[in-house]
Formats: structure tokens, C-alpha cells, sequence
């Protein structure tokens, strides 16, 4: 289970939000996860709107991969007073792998189809130094995002400081709180 809660903005524009997220292992190798979330949208000189999140994903994982398929939708999207802000429910849909290498790396790239805006793009890699700090960074297009993250864990919990960049509005920070039930293995495994 994981909780996030992000900023993005300027004087101009501010973009702040908050998701939950959890998953499901429904077999050896498949799992499930559900999300919801809030996003409020802040226009300068045209007002605000809030927008309603929800996602679905199955993936596949074995053999220090993963791979799956997620589709979100945008309920009620942002609608400011403008003449070409007719578009109200947006669905996002899209495909990704990732791999862990070596143990401590993981790289991941994901592609989607947002609708009214045509196919996007994400790559991430993560690092695991010693065992409990993470250091992750990401890419993404439409619109141009890089991320980075810095995160502590301690046994089932981890807490993530992020912060992103985006050439219009620059600096944004944001924090995440990761959950993971601890799984239940057998004693001789």
C-alpha cells in the first residue's frame, strides 16, 4: 500500500495532489493493484478544478523481471474557462517492463496513450545503497518531467522525499509513504 502526495507549480500555475495505491499477488507470478487520487489544478486568471483518479494494473513477474499493463482514468478533468476545455474524462492506457539487475539496480520504461494527447513516454532507474536508502530518478514526456528520489526503509515501511523538474514551472516537491505486508514464506524456503 502506498500513499503519495505531490506539488508541481509556479505563481502562475500549481498542480497538488494525493493518490493511494495497494496490490494484490493472485498467483505464483500475477498480481493485480488499484489506485485513487485527487488532483487539484490552480490557473491563474481562469480559477481551479479538482480531478478524480482511478487505475487498475495486472502484471506478470519472474526471473528478476516484471511486466504488465495499467489503465487510469481521469473523472471529471480539468475544466478552466477556456474554449477548448470541453474535454472531461481523459483514459490513459499503457504497457511497461522492468528489470532488477545485479540486485541493488532497477530500470524500468513504460509507454502509454493518453487520450486528446497521443502516446507518452517514462524510464526510471533505481539504486539500492546498502539495504535501507534508495535513490531513484525518471524521465517523462508530454509533458516534460525528470524526477529524482531519495528514500529511507525500515522493514515494511519506506518513506520517499521526491522532488521534480519541469521546464515551465520548474522545482516541485513532493513525499511518498510506502507499506509492504510482509510476506509469508515458509520456514525451509
Amino acid at each position: 500500500m502506498a500513499l503519495r502526495l505531490d506539488r508541481y507549480g509556479n505563481e502562475f500555475f500549481r498542480e497538488t495532489g494525493a493518490a493511494l495505491a495497494t496490490g494484490l499477488k493472485i498467483g505464483q507470478r500475477i498480481g493485480v493493484g488499484l489506485s485513487f487520487g485527487v488532483k487539484r489544478y490552480r490557473v491563474i486568471y481562469f480559477g481551479s478544478s479538482s480531478v478524480f483518479q482511478a487505475g487498475g494494473s495486472i502484471h506478470w513477474s519472474g526471473n528478476n523481471a516484471i511486466a504488465g499493463f495499467f489503465i487510469h482514468s481521469l473523472i471529471n478533468g480539468p475544466h478552466f474557462a477556456t474554449p477548448d476545455s470541453n474535454v472531461r474524462n481523459t483514459i490513459i492506457a499503457g504497457t511497461g517492463i522492468g528489470r532488477t539487475w545485479a540486485g541493488s539496480l532497477y530500470t524500468d520504461i513504460n509507454f502509454y496513450y493518453f487520450t486528446g494527447e497521443g502516446i507518452a513516454g517514462r524510464a526510471s532507474l533505481q539504486y539500492q545503497i546498502l539495504s535501507a536508502v534508495l535513490l531513484a530518478m525518471q524521465v517523462e514526456t508530454k509533458p516534460l518531467r525528470y524526477g529524482f528520489e531519495a528514500g529511507y526503509t525500515l522493514k515494511e515501511y519506506a518513506l520517499m522525499v521526491t522532488t521534480g523538474w519541469q521546464p515551465s514551472l520548474g522545482w516541485s516537491p513532493g513525499i511518498a509513504i510506502h507499506f509492504r505486508k510482509p510476506s509469508k514464506r515458509k520456514e525451509n524456503e
